[in-house]
């Protein structure tokens, strides 16, 4: 793997207190209340860790354009029939709809397959795509050269920048990547973003970009569409180039992209887009990217990973999961190196963020994640947020529960008067975060009970 640059983190010791082990797609803790108060029966581990990792640059510094685009794209790896629904896709195929219509196929060639097993693998949830330097360079020249010539084409139309004719992998191996993706390398667009002269109010924006490739009207394969959803790839490469030509009777602007897919040897990666979704539209925007979070990843035992990032200006960020055993259950930890308090968003599923709120110079262990057995990249919709600063008090008729939440998630609330020999778990409360704490009062503590909590995987 290379790991351009490489430049030691600053050590310092910091408790990890909220190191919970859980499973995945849910969070829960218990509570037993005593007249002396409270006791956590969890699994929580108390570590004392020393910072030793090397920061991660093999991922370039992407432009707000282009990582609007990988977010966009990653969103749609997530959850692809939601993609397929936003977009109004529909399976025509018998049985396709309403539950397969990603696989949406109008010409009849079946390129995603015929049956329900088949079409599954295309549903499938997909892990998020790592941002790579050096495909991002093979992508920027190659948008640079047709814009120069002016042609849409996947071979080099110059010998500017590699030979002329040069294919998708073999652009890539000039720049140092050894490409083992199986499928589709490069998504490629061009399109009139309208008169220069009202540049660049008239440029064609990402998720218009991002939605023609999905749709793929008049492709037949769908083959931009399966390009996103390569389950085989893990890394990704954006360029983006634009050009002025004479269309009488005045200059228009030319925009052309591209979106290279790779996978290079067992290099994969916990990736993601640090943001603060500042219109509320849910999504990541240009402008909105958080720069300066360093992201650390912990191993159960204390020990740091090998590699951590600070998040670019555009909130892009990507850490080497290599050495990591498979299995593990994996901490993340966000501090705040950037100077000053950040908002962040952050993704749990296909619409829904959580509010994280960091002071400068703050580090909190956001959540956990389980590391794949294998090569496969995580990012923050595959995590499982901790509960965090749970406390508990009696008085006002009753026993007060209070943990830190994120701002737009369910949380449920269950207690019991016992755990053996069996418990009897009772609905106490269901709560939609709108601030960073909840707060439930249980009037029923006789003779002591237990609680936990559970929130819902969006």
């Amino acid at each position: 793997m290379a790991m351009a640059k490489a430049r030691a983190a600053l050590v310092y010791e910091s408790r990890l207190k909220d190191f919970v082990a859980a499973g995945v797609g849910r969070r829960a803790f218990m509570l037993k209340y005593f007249s002396t108060g409270f006791f956590l029966v969890s699994w929580a581990l108390a570590l004392t860790p020393v910072r030793a990792a090397t920061r991660y640059d093999g991922d370039g510094v992407p432009t707000a354009r282009l990582e609007q685009q990988r977010w966009l794209i990653n969103r749609a790896r997530f959850a692809p029939e939601r993609e397929a629904d936003r977009l109004s896709l529909t399976n025509t195929s018998p049985g396709g709809h309403p539950n397969y219509d990603v696989c949406e196929d109008t010409d009849g060639a079946n390129d995603f397959g015929t049956t329900t097993n088949q079409w599954a693998t295309w549903v499938a949830s997909k892990p998020p795509l790592a941002p790579n330097a050096r495909l991002s360079q093979a992508a920027q020249k190659h948008s640079q050269d047709m814009a120069e010539v002016g042609l849409l084409t996947h071979s080099s139309p110059s010998s500017n920048y590699y030979p002329l004719n040069s294919e998708p992998y073999q652009r890539h191996a000039a720049e140092g990547y050894t490409n083992a993706i199986v499928g589709y390398y490069e998504n490629i667009f061009y399109a009139y973003a309208g008169d220069w002269s009202s540049y660049p109010s008239n440029a064609i924006l990402s998720p218009d970009i991002h939605d023609w490739f999905f749709v793929d009207t008049g492709i037949v394969d769908r083959g931009h569409r399966q390009a996103i959803l390569n389950a085989t790839a893990r890394e990704i490469g954006l360029g983006h180039q634009q050009a002025r030509a004479f269309e009488s009777p005045y200059y228009v602007t030319r925009d052309y992209d591209a979106q290279d897919y790779g996978r290079e040897s067992s290099n994969c990666f916990f990736t993601g887009t640090l943001f603060y979704d500042a219109n509320t539209n849910a999504i990541y925007d240009e402008g909105e990217g958080v720069g300066g979070i360093e992201v650390h990843l912990w191993r159960s035992d204390g020990q740091e990973a090998a590699w951590y990032d600070v998040s670019e200006a555009c909130g892009s960020f990507a850490v080497p999961l290599n050495g990591l055993p498979g299995g593990e259950t994996i901490a993340i930890e966000l501090r705040n190196a950037s100077g000053g308090a950040r908002q962040l968003s952050i993704p749990l599923g296909y619409e829904t963020l959580g509010a994280l709120h960091l002071t400068n110079g703050e580090s909190r262990v956001f959540g956990t994640f389980t590391r794949a057995v294998g090569a496969a990249n995580a990012g923050f919709r595959q995590s499982s947020p901790l509960f965090r600063g749970v406390s508990a008090s009696a008085g006002g008729g009753g026993v007060q529960i209070q943990f830190q939440t994120l701002v737009g998630v369910e949380y449920r609330i269950e207690s019991s008067a016992q755990l053996v020999p069996a418990p009897s778990w009772t609905p106490l409360a269901t709560v939609t975060a709108v601030s960073a704490q909840i707060s439930v009062t249980d009037t029923n503590v006789a003779g002591g009970q237990f609680y936990r909590a559970f929130l819902r995987a969006p």
